[in-house]
């Protein structure tokens, strides 16, 4: 697309003996290029990906306003760097961002759902179903121990029996189904193997003090369609294989460990995650994220493929230095790989204390 050799500012010198030799070094235009050309490649990277991005819980819209803030921000820095750009780069540059916005245009266009054209119908009455077909159905998650929902206060919030549920959303041939988990606090929920999940999407919301645990989806070979994570404190969510984008927003003190092809956090702090993912991660408004491979015992039980899991993008950290809002996670403070082992194995004999305390949830707290 674009193509330019930066200009040494000084020639090395074979002067003998030790004495240094000169490294070229780029001028301000030459480094601002080199930096428009990486984020054009990362913005048309994200582009083609939205035909393949899940339409459920508003994924792909996400996803294409994430491109056109991108394509927005480029633009005013090429703006801001009007007073040293020469004019015939600015022109260049200004010609990149509207091929940009076109194709970013022309893609929303082809995959925008195209409306049915149908005959109107005069109301009627519906038929009378069974009450196996209209029932909506609702599964209890294997049971929290009884020690845990021993300790639940009901002052406090709700107790696990009444919002600990997973629920299936009624779907259509044309509507993935919705697996939820919603408002529960002082909870260990296990998703049973028998739920008929199908290609399920996934969303939990506003839990707290809990542990989630989905590992049972790819054991009977299966997978989520996205997963939606919302306002969690002090939990362990072990999320199992997400064949698209795992979306969390609002997540303190807590541990994630997870398969998927997208991870996007936002508003996210004091958070490891163990992760594999097939794109680069992105975070946005984070600080103290702490990224690590996925535990050899969810890798095997997952599946493993090309994986990106440290090549985080911060999108609010824009100098060339390391973000200072993520780190890799250090081999020694990371959780063994026999106590996923164990947890993988053996589910329901811990109490929710334990599995907080032995995965670093508790250590996390600030």
């Amino acid at each position: 697309m674009l193509s330019k050799e930066p200009e040494p500012m000084c020639q090395a010198e074979d002067v003998g003996g030790d004495a240094p030799a000169c490294k070229p070094e780029l001028s301000t235009n030459d480094r601002f290029f080199r930096y428009f050309q990486e984020e054009v490649a990362k913005l048309q990277e994200s582009i083609s990906l939205l035909p393949t991005t899940p339409l459920v819980g508003g994924e792909q819209v996400t996803a294409a306003d994430y491109c056109l803030a991108g394509i927005s921000r480029l633009s005013d820095e090429v703006k801001d760097a009007s007073s040293y750009i020469p004019s015939y780069d600015q022109r260049v540059y200004s010609e990149t961002i509207k091929s940009l916005q076109e194709k970013l245009a022309e893609t929303k266009a082809a995959i925008a759902p195209r409306k049915r054209f149908a005959f109107k119908k005069s109301r009627r009455t519906p038929p009378v179903r069974g009450s196996a077909e209209s029932t909506e159905d609702t599964l209890s998650p294997s049971p929290a121990p009884a020690a845990d929902i021993s300790e639940t206060d009901d002052s406090n919030g709700p107790t696990p029996s009444d919002d600990a549920t997973m629920r299936e959303q009624p779907n259509t041939p044309d509507e993935p189904s919705v697996v939820s988990f919603n408002y529960i606090r002082d909870a260990h929920i296990v998703l049973p193997t028998s739920a008929p999940v199908r290609n399920a999407s996934a969303a939990i919301s506003n839990i707290q003090h809990c542990v989630v645990d989905m590992s049972s989806i790819p054991e009977i070979g299966r997978s989520f369609a996205n997963f939606i994570i919302k306002y969690a404190c002090e939990s362990l969510l072990i999320c199992g294989k997400v064949d698209g984008a795992a979306h969390l927003t609002g997540i303190t003190d807590s541990v994630i460990v997870v398969t998927c092809q997208q991870f996007r956090m936002h508003d996210c702090a004091n958070v490891d995650v163990y992760l594999s993912c097939a794109s680069k991660p992105i975070i946005e408004d984070c600080v103290a994220i702490r990224f690590s491979p996925l535990p050899e015992s969810y890798s095997g039980q997952n599946g493993k493929k090309s994986d990106k899991w440290a090549l985080v993008e911060d999108f609010k950290w824009l100098r060339p230095e390391q973000s200072p809002n993520w780190s890799v996670l250090d081999e020694e403070d990371a959780v063994p790989d026999e106590v996923w082992g164990r947890l993988l194995v053996d589910k329901e004999s811990w109490s929710l204390d334990e599995i907080l305390r032995a995965t670093g949830v508790l250590k996390l707290e600030v």
